[in-house]
């Protein structure tokens, strides 16, 4: 459906229509730079409106934040990639850092292999997270700089069950070192 009700038909496309050229250049050029590497500008967010209108129709953002799906339910953007997806199942079911269910949808999942690890040395003793709870071991941790990353909710919500919070590091003795794009 378009803004005004009616069916949305798609056509093929002709890169004859000065509009359609510019439309696609763009988007072309935004995807040639996402692709190359030492670029740093990789998360998109794209707008879109018809030819001549000044208000946005469309908003489109490729995030990694879960602010994006707070994003989608206010209507601010209207289609968006969260990553990882965990971060979706727990906004949709109200869970983790969501205090009720946010009224978004999947509409698909891109299979990733992600995963966060807890590791430490031999030499510090610790084996699980409860003997860092207890004894308040001054750890040296490396996190993304990014600091709304999906990562950093995991490790929170994580790390609560366990009754710590990440800043109880420092407390500690510990260092929370912020290293871009990724430890």
């Amino acid at each position: 459906m378009t803004q005004t009700g009616t069916p949305f038909v798609p056509e093929p496309y002709n890169l004859r229509v000065p509009a359609t050229m510019r439309g696609v250049l763009m988007l072309e050029c935004a995807a040639e730079l996402s692709k190359t590497r030492g670029w740093p500008y990789v998360q998109p967010l794209i707008q879109m409106r018809g030819q001549g209108d000044t208000d946005w129709a469309v908003t489109m953002f490729g995030s990694d934040s879960p602010n994006a799906v707070h994003q989608v339910a206010n209507k601010e953007v209207q289609f968006a990639i969260v990553n990882p997806g965990a971060i979706l199942a727990l906004a949709i079911r109200g869970l983790g850092p969501f205090p009720k269910p946010v009224p978004v949808r999947a509409i698909t999942i891109l299979p990733q292999y992600d995963q966060l690890g807890f590791a430490v040395t031999p030499d510090t003793g610790l084996k699980t997270l409860r003997d860092l709870r207890d004894r308040k071991f001054p750890l040296r941790v490396s996190l993304r700089a990014q600091r709304d990353h999906a990562q950093h909710v995991v490790i929170k919500e994580v790390l609560a069950v366990h009754g710590m919070k990440i800043e109880d590091i420092e407390t500690w003795g510990g260092e929370l070192i912020w290293e871009a794009p990724t430890p």
